[in-house]
């Protein structure tokens, strides 16, 4: 359920705050009321949320705003609605098929984990909080319009900032800002780079015609949003990057964001778990890795 959760989530609420939301409710319903867990319930829930974030990925896939890669593709090079669905579809129905049956070969005990998700704490509601909530999810409905150009960006962006500062300013201190300035220093990075002509030329020559495999490459070593980032300065071949930084994601560890967020949300919970979660999250993002290349070259 959690598995599927974490896949059509990820569709509206990016893969990235997907995982931030699931995962540490997976981590509560498979917490042991000992003090230690066991090791198989352990390597159950190191599985579970290798999964999950097997499917936000596969799940982000499928919209322009289910990642950051997306979205930054989707408005740089233009892309039609049209056009990315008929480009990422293909790989997102294979993506969901793979999780069902995945899923299906993990042994769950459906009791205890309804027994403990009877047992998770209620929320607390409010009047208050629901007008508060509703108001935020208009706020992400004109930020989906704006990724959609149905809006104006810088129009959602100010109706975003002065309503979030009148309801909450305390959420602007919850951003990464460190994250967020090493993406626009990223920009900056990329902008001296293609302006020096003769390096700029012989990136440009180096991954003609092998997009997808220079995106998937280097997304292995820089994380997918910087691969398209980089990439994307150098061919106007926006199709191929949005297929190479997605299959991309799988991998390395730093292939995704969203993974890295799985690996530090269970590490604070349970750090001896790190290493039992690197080596089945390795398992399973490189075998499908190669699946999925091996798809893209059949069915290109």
């Amino acid at each position: 359920m959690l598995v599927l959760m974490s896949f059509f989530l990820a569709m509206f609420l990016t893969n990235d705050i997907t995982l931030i939301t699931l995962v540490p409710l997976t981590i509560i319903i498979f917490s042991s009321e000992a003090t230690e867990m066991k090791r198989e319930q352990k390597k159950l829930l190191v599985i579970t949320l290798v999964i999950e974030s097997l499917a936000a990925n596969f799940g982000g896939m499928c919209m322009p705003f289910g990642s950051p890669q997306n979205m930054y593709l989707y408005s740089f090079f233009n892309m039609s609605m049209l056009h990315f669905f008929s480009t990422m579809l293909p790989f997102a129905i294979p993506g969901i098929i793979i999780l069902i049956i995945l899923v299906s070969f993990v042994n769950y005990d459906n009791s205890i984990e309804d027994h403990k998700m009877n047992n998770l704490p209620k929320p607390q509601s409010s009047t208050a909080g629901m007008h508060k909530l509703i108001i935020f999810l208009i706020l992400f409905i004109i930020s989906i319009a704006a990724v959609a150009r149905l809006i104006d960006y810088l129009i959602a962006t100010i109706i975003v900032l002065v309503i979030t500062c009148i309801l909450d300013i305390k959420a602007l201190n919850k951003v990464n800002y460190v994250l967020l300035f090493t993406f626009i220093f990223f920009f900056i990075f990329i902008g001296n780079i293609s302006n020096i002509h003769l390096l700029e030329s012989v990136i440009r020559n180096s991954i003609h015609q092998h997009e997808v495999l220079a995106s998937i490459l280097t997304s292995q070593a820089t994380s997918n949003v910087p691969a398209a980032i980089l990439i994307s300065k150098f061919t106007m071949n926006g199709t191929g990057i949005l297929i190479g930084t997605n299959i991309g994601g799988m991998g390395t560890l730093i292939a995704s964001m969203a993974s890295l967020i799985t690996y530090q949300l269970l590490g604070a919970k349970y750090p001896d778990a790190k290493g039992m979660f690197i080596k089945y999250f390795s398992i399973y993002n490189f075998i499908l890795l190669i699946v999925f290349y091996c798809y893209y070259l059949i069915v290109h």
